[in-house]
């Protein structure tokens, strides 16, 4: 290889990195500025951005020399710098508003990708002759991107981490630039050095501020002279403390001072200075944080928290004098919080905490446990925008709550609490998964085995594997009414407790009012009418299981039209968004090209199409089911990402060297492909499942060899349509990469839409049918 080519290959390297990981980078600025749903946008924006790079190509006039891809790694990089910060200077709010916003914003990041997206379409049509080796070079940078953005973002910080990607075009810009004239190189060493320095001062540049609808952004007209205490960015999210001088809770003559722990500048959670009266304090036996422990009536022997937020559950166990309490939680960040606030923790002999998923804990823990703690208080704000209506979460299905079951020692008792909206949907919604985790116990009568309680906006959901005893319950109202507050309580910042609400009964064996929805539905489950309420109530309140873990996604199409209606249609929006673009990107060039160009070219239009759609489909399931047997989100994202992509670069590499005049390649990989991902759906969660004793690191290698296998079929068919259509159509090589691109984006948010309907297990199987139709 010559010195040019090396260069060429070396920047094309960096710069299809950049992509990847700058799309996951942008991807978590816009979770913490809006809203989890809305940055999912993203996605598809840089995709479209990608694609529409495709789209310009085609159509360009031929007779013009393109510009060298070094400029193009600039105008990105420049993009970049200038486009987010313009994102600070625009504010997110809703109504009209807030479309503007999206527009704004949308062009922001539209620019820098489709810059990026110039140079992918012009390498791919330039080495038409060598498709599997640029696509493995592709692929393998972008799992190495997708890396490196996950794990350089907790110690960098997301602007230094934003300037190394304006570093890293640099260089590839530089690159590129060798087979180019003086200009293009100097500017390309300026903008090096300028980013590199950007690495002393980029904290000051992109400040990225929450929005004011969301609790951190808002936190001023609470507490004007609020500080952050504490705040650092998490592949998961973005960790802030904060406090005021007025952050104190009020009750009976009791004054608490305390923080609060947001992750992307939401889902508060307090960190409550009881250090000192841990033991005598009300707080714990008069709020909600209290009544599992209250009702089980005496200091249990082990207890086990699932996501420890500020640490207020783990709090509570020890206040009620729990000899052994487990804490599990996802986020390592928040570990360095509660070592920072709460050091005493961690060397208290009673407390272990461990880092990861608390389904996978339980799954593999062989303790029994007094009392399971899973308290949702901290999806109080996300849901004030539907941000969690495509959110997948192992925690609250009906095998999840199966398990917990299980690992309850005798007169042990399940303790859930949501934050509740009227009518009920999520605490109900967590009532009917705990009904068919119980009946596929063999629980026959689940309805005797429940009480619901109430503060405020907070239902609790106290659950055992027995029928309540009519006596421990009256011992339980007893308790709760002597320790209910006597005196208006302030709790400025959660805006839970800001007024006098004592705790009651919402439903109990025999108990509750009986237009009351929690009543009307445990009725129906005494009869057996339960399936017909859960079919004409007002949300979907179906339970959630592994195949649909959809469990904040409630929205019917019936519902009328309001806030939740349109959170809850975000999803069909970003749908039609992109099959919108799709339908432009694949019909626009239609126009520009001439009739002759296009003949007898429907078949490999519906091929690069339908391997785009397919390869997505087949993606976010083993992202979405890797997540259970992996115990983290982040491991499992990473997994599928890097080595999907990896196996991919392998597949195409293979077909560039050996397989090109192969006519049988391409079948022998979509039969490899079909035959893989349809084991997937029953064989890998089997194999998974048992290899959960062998810990972690066996699960993750299991898990990664069957993912390689399958990424190295799917790596296979793109490059092998590109090779047949550069045989006699090289010049329309871009538009099949926009094509196959625009596919992606539709398959990307269709994916979930077909999960939250129809489960996993329909959505691999569709993408099974989709490669053997193409």
């Amino acid at each position: 290889m010559n010195r040019s080519k090396a260069w060429f290959w070396a920047g094309f390297f960096l710069l299809s990195l950049s992509v990847l990981y700058l799309e996951v980078l942008v991807t978590r600025i816009f979770s913490y500025i809006i809203w989890h749903n809305l940055a999912y946008m993203v996605i598809s924006l840089t995709m479209l951005g990608i694609g529409a790079g495709g789209v310009w190509d085609s159509i360009r006039a031929k007779n013009r020399k393109p510009l060298n891809n070094g400029w193009h790694a600039l105008f990105a990089a420049m993009a970049i710098f200038l486009g987010l910060k313009l994102l600070d200077r625009i504010e997110f709010k809703l109504g009209i508003a807030g479309w503007v916003y999206m527009l704004c914003s949308s062009l922001l990041v539209f620019l820098p990708f489709f810059f990026l997206g110039l140079v992918l379409v012009r390498v791919f049509s330039d080495q038409a002759k060598e498709i599997g080796k640029a696509y493995a070079v592709n692929l393998i940078a972008s799992g190495a991107g997708a890396l490196a953005a996950l794990f350089m973002l907790a110690p960098l910080g997301m602007p230094k981490a934003l300037f190394i990607a304006c570093l890293s075009l640099g260089i590839a810009g530089l690159l590129f630039s060798m087979t180019a004239g003086r200009t293009l190189k100097l500017l390309a060493i300026c903008w090096i050095i300028f980013s590199a320095s950007g690495l002393s001062w980029g904290d000051h540049w992109f400040l990225l501020k929450a929005s004011p609808t969301k609790p951190l952004g808002r936190l001023e007209s609470v507490w004007p002279d609020y500080n952050i205490d504490y705040s650092r960015w998490d592949p998961i999210g973005k960790i802030d403390v904060i406090s005021s001088p007025e952050s104190l809770i009020k009750i009976d003559g009791e004054s608490l001072a305390y923080s609060i722990i947001t992750n992307d500048a939401a889902a508060e959670s307090p960190i409550i200075d009881v250090d000192a009266t841990l033991e005598n304090t009300r707080f714990f036996r008069g709020s909600i944080y209290g009544q599992g422990l209250l009702y089980y009536g005496k200091p249990p022997e082990n207890a086990l928290v699932i996501a420890l937020g500020g640490g207020s559950d783990v709090l509570t166990a020890l206040h009620f004098q729990a000899r052994h309490v487990s804490g599990v939680e996802v986020n390592g960040t928040t570990f360095k919080v509660l070592k920072k606030y709460k050091p005493w923790l961690f060397k208290d002999p009673k407390l272990r905490l461990f880092k990861g998923d608390g389904r996978n804990y339980v799954e593999r823990s062989r303790e029994k446990y007094d009392i399971i703690t899973v308290n949702g208080v901290d999806t109080i704000s996300a849901l004030e925008w539907g941000a969690y209506i495509q959110a997948e979460n192992y925690i609250h299905t009906v095998e999840a709550y199966q398990q917990y079951l299980k690992h309850l020692s005798p007169g042990g008792v399940v303790y859930i609490a949501q934050y509740e909206l009227y009518p009920p949907q999520f605490m109900l919604r967590a009532c009917t998964i705990m009904v068919e985790a119980m009946r596929r116990e063999g629980i026959s009568h689940p309805e005797r085995n429940f009480i619901l309680v109430q503060q405020a906006q907070i239902v609790a959901m106290i659950a055992q594997r027995d029928p309540i005893d009519p006596s421990r319950l009256q011992e339980y109202i007893r308790q709760m009414e002597e320790s209910n507050f006597k005196q208006p309580s302030l709790y400025a910042a959660l805006s839970i407790f800001n007024k006098k609400v004592p705790m009651g009964i919402r439903y109990a064996p025999g108990m509750g009012k009986p237009e009351d929805p929690f009543v009307k539905y445990f009725a129906a489950v005494a009869d057996g009418s339960d399936q017909a309420f859960i079919n004409n109530y007002s949300f979907n309140i179906s339970p959630a299981t592994d195949e649909r873990p959809f469990f904040y996604y409630v929205y019917r199409a019936r519902l009328s039209r309001s806030m939740d209606k349109i959170a809850g249609n975000l999803v069909w929006f970003q749908l039609m968004e992109s099959a919108f673009f799709a339908g432009l990107f694949i019909l626009l060039p239609l126009y520009a090209l001439r009739r002759k160009d296009v003949q007898g070219l429907k078949g490999k239009i519906w091929f690069f199409f339908l391997i785009g759609l397919g390869y997505m489909l087949i993606e976010i399931p083993f992202i979405q089911h890797f997540v259970l047997y992996l115990g983290h989100p982040v491991y499992s994202l990473v997994l599928v990402l890097v080595v999907l992509l990896a196996g991919s670069g392998l597949g195409a590499w293979i077909f560039n060297a050996w397989l090109k005049q192969k006519n049988w390649a391409l079948w022998a990989a979509v039969i490899t492909i079909i035959i893989w991902s349809l084991l997937g759906l029953e064989l890998m969660p089997w194999l998974l499942s048992k290899a959960l004793p062998a810990g972690l690191a066996g699960t993750i290698c299991l898990a990664g060899a069957f993912t390689f296998i399958l990424g190295v079929a799917m790596g296979i068919p793109f490059p092998a349509g590109i090779n047949a259509l550069s045989k006699s159509r090289d010049n329309l090589v871009p538009w099949a990469w926009a094509i196959n691109i625009s596919a992606s984006v539709v398959s990307s948010i269709l994916a979930v839409i077909l999960a939250m309907s129809f489960g996993f297990a329909v959505v691999s199987a569709l993408a099974a049918a989709i490669y053997l139709l193409a």
